[in-house]
């Protein structure tokens, strides 16, 4: 109990926003006590949004295995020092958004399994054994059987089978050798890694019906699942309801023009997280920005939380585009047309009744994104300008995938209002 004796405490892991949405609908039966991580994270490290040559010695140190395998190690021991400190007020639960993040979150996972203390994944992002093969495909840290590291990488393969996935690339490890590695030397690797909550989480909640069929069909820890939806969709679920109120305001603050159908991009982020070079990146995002520019839409661009937006500044002023200063969950409701990579976005519009062109420039094909009604799939710049321009120009169209979008949507239990409700009875269970 906290000192008054009143409330239950929940610590939060790592994101206050979606701490205060928790807390509004728990009342006065829980009380959300964020955690950021911030002081035991360590000062100065380089954004990964910022392409190498504005991150300075960042970039050379992640070369070297040794180093970065030592790094990791400080970080897991700094954050297990500070864990019985933090859990000195007897919390009822620990509300984590990922599960194999090493630090903090892997590090509060265990201490919370430790002290008997309940832990649930609220998810916040769209994953797969698919989509985390794919993005680790070209990365010789993770691939088993290529050097560098080969040696050790057979050896921790040999030890923790679960982290090991065989894949069309050759036999793969979920977290990389350095990684891998610090997690084993501190007793980190217990979990099923490879499926998103098969963690050291007692629960995950799942955005809807189809997330929790695909992770079943992938082989994931089905009995700890529970759909809820997300947080943020009780947010959008209101706002769409004053969607013309929003639009306003946005027409008002970025100069958009009267009649004009209003397009929002989600930029996708495939160099922050070392999917892609950056050359080859910035390449795809201006051809992105200058399809979306041809247009003849309003177009306001929303960035990752990873991606720094000095990186993208000038690519959008030579194409006409602006950039959102609000969350994309903020403004979403308010958008006649979305443009995304594969994101759990794509499912926030559709639910919305929004029709959603998904720009798979780098060819992933991802299955869970296939044939979801009111979207559509471009896999380079020529074809979803075609794509854009023919719903700009022609509402019917536009109209009709919006239906078939919202005829998805209706009656689903997680696009209700009541997905913060669903995750405070959630915690509310007995352990």
């Amino acid at each position: 109990m906290l000192d008054d004796g009143r409330f239950l405490p929940v610590i939060v892991c790592p994101m206050p926003s979606l701490a205060a949405e928790l807390q509004d609908a728990a009342n006065a039966e829980l009380k959300f006590v964020d955690y950021s991580g911030a002081e035991v994270r360590p000062a100065g490290a380089a954004p990964r949004g910022e392409p190498p040559e504005r991150q300075g010695p960042a970039s050379w140190l992640r070369r070297s295995y040794l180093l970065r395998a030592l790094v990791a190690l400080a970080r897991l021991v700094r954050a297990r020092a500070r864990m019985a400190a933090l859990f000195r007020g007897a919390p009822a639960a620990v509300v984590v958004f990922e599960d194999r993040a090493p630090h903090p979150e892997m590090v509060f996972l265990a201490h919370a399994r430790r002290r008997g203390v309940r832990s649930v994944l609220v998810s916040f992002a769209a994953s797969s054994v698919e989509s985390d093969a794919i993005s680790r495909r070209e990365r010789p840290e993770h691939l088993v059987d290529r050097p560098p590291w080969r040696a050790v990488k057979r050896l921790l393969a040999g030890r923790y089978p679960e982290q090991v996935r065989d894949t069309p690339w050759g036999r793969m490890l979920f977290f990389s050798a350095p990684e891998t590695l610090a997690l084993a030397c501190c007793g980190l690797l217990e979990g099923r890694n490879w499926y998103y909550g098969g963690g050291a989480v007692d629960l995950c909640t799942k955005l809807g019906r189809e997330d929790l069929e695909h992770a079943r069909d992938e082989g994931a820890p089905a009995e700890k699942f529970v759909v809820t939806g997300q947080p943020l969709m009780d947010t959008m679920h209101r706002a769409r309801a004053r969607a013309a109120g929003l639009r306003a305001g946005l027409a008002a603050k970025y100069a958009l023009r009267p009649g004009r159908p209003l397009v929002i991009c989600a930029v996708p982020h495939a160099a922050e997280h070392a999917l892609v070079s950056w050359d080859r990146h910035m390449a795809l995002s201006a051809a992105l920005f200058r399809a979306l520019g041809a247009s003849g839409a309003d177009i306001l661009l929303s960035l990752h939380p990873r991606s720094i937006p000095r990186t993208y500044e000038s690519l959008a002023r030579e194409s006409g585009c602006r950039m959102l200063e609000e969350r994309l969950s903020a403004v979403l409701p308010a958008a006649d047309v979305f443009v995304a990579s594969y994101s759990s976005t794509v499912r926030w519009a559709l639910l919305m009744g929004i029709p959603t062109i998904m720009a798979d420039f780098l060819r992933f094909g991802f299955r869970q994104f296939a044939d979801l009604p009111g979207s559509v799939i471009e896999c380079d710049a020529a074809g979803l300008e075609r794509a854009l321009r023919r719903l700009i120009e022609d509402p019917a169209e536009r109209e009709r995938m919006g239906r078939e979008a919202a005829a998805r949507a209706m009656g689903r239990e997680e696009f209700d209002g009541k997905a913060c409700a669903r995750i405070i009875e959630t915690l509310k269970m007995e352990r």
